[in-house]
């Protein structure tokens, strides 16, 4: 069965037809093979050259006619554990205060000791003491208690990012994370004790897939200047921003953009032993549900060469844990051209899209609220079209205020578009025995390098800024969540809210908004149905926008067209015969009438005698 459904998911396209033979050739039978004559044929299957110019043929799964349910019969939503396994700063900033103040403390050595993101982290502390402080990091932002919290506000699945470092360790985490696998397992064993199913997320890949701290790599990125000439060390990320996952980046002949003059194959070969290492190690724990083979992957990445890659990872899921969903990132370039004819006829995966207003200009609440209802129409379409989406991940965030959101001690150039509030910097999430160093950070101190050279979003005498409140905030903020749900939860196959928790940023705290009123925990009362379904009502209608599209209503459409052409070709199929059997008829009658014979079942030998 395994080779048949290897066979019908890859036999299109001549590199697959030499897949598959090698595969048949290495006696590819699940039955008769061991877990390691399996990898070992992944292994060659994957070896085979990518296509970079496939066609949407390529990438159509077979219909099966003895299937009795419908494809991707499945709906997920919760919050994701971000900034737990793959570290960024603007989360967990009591993990990287200690960065503050380097030039005082280093001099010119400074940037060997500054950390932005989960590799320099390790870099700047040394394995040693960095994995004192991750684990110690690790057991308090993610322990017991909050996994329980989650369960009791109706979180029903929780989406947590993982690194392939865990998996495949190389400098520098070579003994920065270890015991990540063991707390992964602490983890897992909650979510099974308190019946919260669990979809990993690639978050952070080798050589990094889109250059931000998200990817465990800021990658490009440059230290500026005489760092000590003007008493503080700088660097600049934003204006050569890039991940080298795909291939090395480099700069068009105009040198305004950076493009991908080439492909590194092996890169992905790498991810995706890392997408089989997980799947093995995962998939006979209940709790699992699903994979993202990568996250957030830069919108520069050839979009052909995305897609192989997910394919084969699809193929890989499939062929190892049937059973899970595998969710495909759209690289933020959602639309029915990119994704339309996209995995036909596939079960179990879906596409996922990450939709935020934190980088909107600023606006007033009712701007961002009917825009909020606005983004449904892009997921309704795709969902006509049989295309599944999960919105992945979506805050209540309406500004670039949260501290170091676009990294440490910088931000976008341009941002924040408004003023932003200031509060007190609170004390460290791993308590006060832990001695975090710099936590919380001096209040009789400036702003501190090292400063980013894109934009402002600096620690400034203990107070630190955060997301500009609007007037009436608890009610309008209220508003815009149930617009946003409206949006991204009914009309398509799931929602993940970004992140389960942060220190102060209660727009992006899903406890906190659920404490606030902002998010339900009673998702299956028919009352919070009858609000999220009508949030949009008035928006929806002054546009005249659809407001009731839904997958299962256009499978209901689809049903009934198809038995309506149904009993209207059994209609013409009974006319057709009835007008050639009583024509029959009629021509014999009239030949015994007047005299002549008929040749039977052929009008076309009648003879006049």
């Amino acid at each position: 069965k395994e080779l048949q459904k290897l066979l019908a998911y890859s036999v299109s396209g001549y590199d697959r037809v030499l897949a598959i033979t090698g595969a048949i050739v290495l006696g590819l039978a699940t039955s008769v093979m061991s877990g390691q004559e399996l990898d070992q044929t992944l292994s060659g299957l994957l070896s085979t050259p990518f296509l970079v110019n496939a066609g949407p043929e390529q990438y159509t799964c077979p219909i099966d006619p003895n299937r009795e349910t419908k494809l991707n019969d499945f709906h997920i939503r919760g919050t994701s554990l971000g900034g737990w396994m793959v570290l960024e700063p603007w989360l967990t900033p009591s993990l990287f205060y200690q960065f503050l103040g380097a030039s005082k403390k280093w001099g010119d050595d400074a940037k060997n000791h500054v950390g932005i993101d989960s590799k320099t982290f390790c870099t700047a502390l040394g394995s040693k003491e960095a994995n004192r402080q991750l684990r110690n990091h690790w057991k308090t932002w993610v322990d017991e208690d909050q996994i329980r919290r989650l369960a009791e506000i109706g979180v029903e699945h929780l989406r947590i990012p993982i690194a392939d470092w865990m998996y495949v360790p190389y400098e520098p985490f070579i003994g920065c994370w270890d015991g990540a696998l063991e707390e992964m397992d602490r983890v897992l064993d909650l979510c099974e004790k308190y019946n919260i199913g669990v979809l990993l997320d690639l978050h952070a890949v080798k050589h990094s897939q889109n250059g931000l701290d998200n990817s465990g790599d800021t990658s490009h990125f440059a230290w500026v200047g005489n760092l000590t000439s003007s008493g503080a060390a700088y660097y600049e990320h934003w204006n050569m921003r890039g991940g080298d996952w795909i291939a090395p980046l480099e700069e068009s002949i105009e040198v305004t953009d950076l493009v991908y003059m080439s492909t590194n194959v092996p890169h992905i070969i790498d991810t995706l032993h890392v997408v089989n290492l997980i799947v093995e190690r995962y998939k006979n724990r209940k709790v699992v549900m699903g994979l993202e083979p990568v996250n957030e992957p830069w919108d520069k990445i050839p979009l052909a060469l995305l897609k192989e890659f997910y394919w084969r990872s699809y193929q890989i899921i499939q062929l190892k844990a049937p059973h899970w969903i595998t969710l495909l990132h759209d690289s933020f370039r959602l639309s029915k051209e990119n994704f339309g004819s996209f995995m036909t006829n596939c079960d179990n995966y879906a596409i996922d899209s990450h939709i935020y207003q934190a980088w909107a200009w600023e606006n007033t609440a009712e701007w961002f609220q009917e825009h909020a209802c606005e983004d449904k129409m892009r997921l309704v379409e795709m969902e006509a079209l049989g295309v599944p989406i999960v919105v992945g991940e979506w805050s209540l965030a309406t500004d670039n205020c949260a501290m170091w959101l676009n990294g440490l001690n910088d931000n976008v150039p341009g941002y924040p578009k408004v003023t932003c509030e200031m509060i007190e910097c609170p004390a460290p999430y791993m308590g006060k025995d832990a001695l975090q160093p710099n936590a919380p950070p001096d209040k009789s101190l400036p702003a501190q390098d090292p400063f980013g050279t894109g934009g402002v979003s600096y620690v400034e005498y203990g107070m630190c800024p955060r997301d500009r409140p609007f007037a009436g905030e608890r009610d309008v903020v209220r508003t815009l969540s149930y617009n946003k749900l409206h949006a991204f939860d009914p009309s398509t196959h799931g929602q993940f809210f970004w992140n389960f928790r942060t220190e102060f940023e209660t727009r992006w705290d899903y406890q906190r908004a659920v404490e606030l009123g902002w998010i339900p925990t009673d998702w299956n009362n028919n009352a919070t149905q009858h609000e999220i379904k009508h949030a949009c009502d008035a928006v929806l209608n002054s546009k005249k926008l659809p407001n009731t599209i839904h997958r299962p209503l256009h499978d209901t459409a689809v049903t009934l067209y198809a038995c309506l052409f149904a009993v209207f070709a059994c209609i013409v199929l009974v006319v057709v015969y009835l007008k050639h059997n009583v024509y029959s008829a009629y021509s014999s009658f009239k030949a015994q009438r007047e005299g002549y014979e008929v040749v039977p079942d052929s009008r076309s030998a009648l003879e006049e005698p």
